[in-house]
């Protein structure tokens, strides 16, 4: 008889069964290892682990989750696990397990739970060795080998029985194999992202919080670039028409929607009629926006232009960012952000074709045959603009690190 399905008996009738029984186990099948002693043991393995942990929770719930091949392993759980003999034996969870398992204890003395149960027969092993269901090796098994639940992927795929026939003509039961250990690396890298989220669990370290304190700072300073008026330092010179003597008219400051005007120290010196005294004037503390008789030109439009979309993309980009800080990202997305903060330092430079705007140039006053010659020089709102770009570029840096460090650790977490 060859037993296909899950099946147990004690030691003595699983010995004698050799003769008319072959039991088949496909790699990690769980239902044949689903004893009462398995669980049991799986179980105080399971606490065992709990208070060895030396890390937060979420932080062994997320590491579990990340595949770690078998050379990394030992180095893996030294960071999230004290060696048996440190455990806290003083904690009141430690003393509720040591009570919990003595009850246990005294159950099983008694009863039919204290018969171990085992797989029966002659035992054939089916096992994966490459990892990818391509190539099965059989060896006959001892059904004491089975006193253990593995945890794995595939630990109820393996249990399909609609598959198993065609697998077994596949094979070869004749031959006789010895394995030692079956861990094989899958050679080809699999990038994984994990799927639940843990707010706040940082799975890729400090760094997207550090991003998203530049993204907010960097809004902050864009928005008071944007809508400042004080980007340019603005000195004029009219040129009357007739060829009339050009003079120089009161210096101002200018943004990209407002304007901030001089105002008098003294009204007894300041005379409305040119040439002005530049000396008599200082900066008011007011900002108007430009009189609606005022049509900039194309480079005044396009700078306020980039000026809004910069802002509006860099929020944006806190949405992904925030993410990341409680989901391990890719490294196409942490690639596809950095090319996203690089546009908005695009964007956040191409403000500074203000510069080309005719305020800043030549322009003609409306209604008049006057002609109005400026320069302009960064003023402290142009600064700040400069600042945000800089901020900006760092962050698309940033990105470009966590992209680097994604596929680091996508090449490390191969698949056993």
């Amino acid at each position: 008889m060859i037993i296909l399905q899950g099946c147990i008996f004690d030691d003595l009738l699983c010995e004698a069964s050799k003769e008319w029984i072959i039991s088949v186990v496909r790699d990690n099948d769980i239902v044949p290892r689903l004893s009462h002693h398995n669980i049991e043991k799986l179980r105080d393995e399971f606490l065992d682990v709990v208070a060895r942990i030396k890390v937060p929770k979420y932080q062994a719930f997320q590491d579990v989750q990340t595949h770690c091949p078998e050379s990394h392993l030992a180095a893996r759980n030294a960071k999230v696990l004290c060696p048996k003999n440190q455990i806290d034996r003083d904690t009141e969870f430690h003393k509720r397990v040591q009570a919990f398992r003595y009850e246990r204890a005294v159950k099983n003395l008694t009863g039919v739970v204290s018969v171990k149960l085992y797989i029966p027969g002659r035992i054939i092993h089916l096992v994966d060795t490459k990892g990818d269901e391509t190539k099965y090796v059989p060896y006959w098994d001892s059904r004491y080998e089975f006193n253990q639940v593995i945890l794995s992927k595939r630990m109820l795929a393996d249990h399909d029985i609609l598959s198993l026939p065609d697998l077994l003509r596949n094979i070869n039961l004749d031959e006789c194999h010895e394995v030692n250990t079956w861990a094989v690396h899958d050679e080809e890298v699999e990038e994984r992202e994990l799927s639940f989220i843990v707010p706040c669990s940082n799975p890729q370290g400090k760094m997207p919080i550090i991003l998203l304190i530049f993204i907010v700072v960097g809004c902050i300073l864009a928005t008071f670039s944007n809508r400042g008026c004080k980007f340019v330092s603005r000195s004029s010179t009219m040129h009357p028409p007739d060829g009339k003597i050009p003079y120089p008219l009161p210096s101002l400051n200018t943004g990209l929607w407002y304007y901030n005007l001089m105002q008098c120290i003294d009204e007894e010196d300041c005379d409305d009629t040119p040439p002005f005294d530049a000396s008599n004037y200082v900066d008011s503390d007011y900002c108007y926006p430009y009189a609606q008789i005022y049509r900039p030109n194309s480079y005044w439009v396009a700078a306020r232009a980039f000026g809004s979309i910069t802002l509006l993309t860099g929020l944006v980009g806190i949405v992904p960012i925030s993410t990341a800080t409680c989901v391990q990202l890719k490294k196409r997305t942490w690639y596809l952000l950095c090319s996203w903060f690089l546009l908005v330092t695009v964007f956040q430079g191409l403000q500074f074709l203000i510069m080309k705007g005719d305020l800043c140039t030549e322009w003609t006053v409306p209604g008049t045959a006057e002609t109005i010659k400026s320069d302009c020089t960064l003023a402290r709102d142009g600064y700040i603009g400069i600042a945000a770009t800089v901020i900006w570029f760092i962050t698309a840096v940033g990105c470009s690190s966590m992209a680097r460090t994604a596929k680091n650790i996508a090449r490390i977490n191969v698949s056993r």
